[in-house]
């Protein structure tokens, strides 16, 4: 969803497997970890759906989760989407989940229990409220990320930045002596930024992708043999071991998307 003051709403809706499907799990949040690295950075993203998952109460999740919650226990499939919410700094509100940055906007969520959508599932609406006054780019900030300006402290390319200048200009000579002041100013101007684009030009990013690899999953599913024997004796060593795995994986997590 478009804005002109704003930043874009990004909408992904999402269908999990169910607990059973342990590989089917692994290739859907793999492919949905893709799909949210695809989203423009400044774009607000909402993801809401069918996590087909159960949280519990545990104290541990309070701060991604809140503090209503319908079960005792969290399940694999809840697990799953908690280490989704935190490893892309977003919160679960209600039914929604959303960047943590922008979780006040949200003013409302409603689900509707009776409206009959020929499904075993129920109409959300979200009240949400976007504040204009944050999202403003100026010409000069764009301009200063396109030009790696230190560049000019290498002799070779203050050459060749000079050299491209002075041919230009040389090219626009006729056409300076019949402008006014402020004409000649953007002629020189603009070829300022022409061979600036060329020599100082800084390459955009290539996006990040894969970064859900084999050593990501392996650490996933140390986590997981972890959580699941904390679940079945809830000692003081496994309840440890479990906060150390999960520990481990959301550090390994934001490296790798660090890059």
């Amino acid at each position: 969803m478009q804005t002109a003051h704003a930043p874009h709403v990004t909408f992904v809706c999402v269908y999990t497997p169910t607990d059973d499907a342990e590989e089917e799990k692994d290739t859907f949040y793999g492919q949905l970890e893709i799909e949210m690295d695809s989203i423009p950075r400044k774009d607000v993203k909402i993801v809401l759906g069918d996590f087909n998952a159960k949280v519990g109460k545990e104290e541990a999740y309070r701060e991604t989760i809140g503090k209503e919650r319908l079960h005792d226990l969290t399940n694999d499939n809840g697990q799953r989407m908690i280490d989704f919410t935190m490893g892309n700094l977003m919160v679960v509100k209600n039914h929604v989940i959303i960047d943590r940055i922008y979780a006040s906007d949200t003013l409302k969520i409603d689900s509707y229990r009776r409206a009959d959508c020929d499904s075993d599932h129920y109409f959300v609406r979200v009240k949400y409220r976007q504040r204009i006054a944050i999202y403003r780019t100026t010409g000069k900030e764009k301009a200063a990320r396109r030009h790696n300006a230190s560049k000019l402290n290498e002799k070779t390319t203050a050459q060749q930045y000079e050299a491209e200048l002075e041919k230009k200009l040389e090219t626009k000579q006729v056409n300076c002596k019949r402008e006014s002041v402020e004409g000649k100013w953007n002629i020189i101007k603009n070829v300022l930024q022409e061979r600036a684009d060329e020599v100082l030009r800084v390459k955009d990013k290539a996006k990040r992708q894969g970064w859900f690899d084999e050593e990501f999953r392996e650490i996933i599913k140390k986590r997981n043999e972890a959580r699941r024997k904390m679940i079945e004796r809830r000692t003081r060593t496994n309840i440890e071991q479990f906060r150390q795995k999960r520990k481990e994986a959301d550090k390994l997590c934001r490296r790798k998307k660090r890059g």
